[in-house]
């Protein structure tokens, strides 16, 4: 019985063992493209804006174009002040590369106003 219960508490650190402490990877290179693709797109909107440090960007949706994980279509909407300091709403599509030295580049295919 001794025997036993000895081989159980065995296999129960072995497997507590393996569970426990495994580190996880960092994120993969397309998660990171994407991320930086979406910064790239985040300033070229900005600078569209007339006050670009009032920013705040929503319902973001990122899509892969032409099948490839290192050019996306970007779109939402961005809440910023206009010159007399009202909050306005408009939407944004931009179309990002990833380069190969992991930098983004993006240009901002249609910024409209909402009224």
């Amino acid at each position: 019985m001794k025997k036993k219960f000895m081989g159980v508490l065995a296999v129960a650190g072995l497997v507590l063992t393996g569970c426990g402490s495994s580190e996880q990877s960092g994120p993969s290179a397309e998660e990171i493209a994407a991320q930086n693709m979406t910064k790239s797109c985040h300033e070229k909107v900005a600078d569209k804006l007339k006050s670009p440090g009032t920013a705040q960007f929503g319902d973001v949706k990122i899509a892969e174009f032409d099948g490839s994980p290192y050019t996306h279509l970007i779109s939402g909407w961005v809440d910023a002040q206009n010159s007399f300091g009202a909050l306005v709403r408009a939407d944004y599509e931009c179309k990002s590369y990833a380069k190969e030295d992991g930098e983004a580049s993006s240009y901002v295919r249609d910024f409209t106003q909402r009224k």
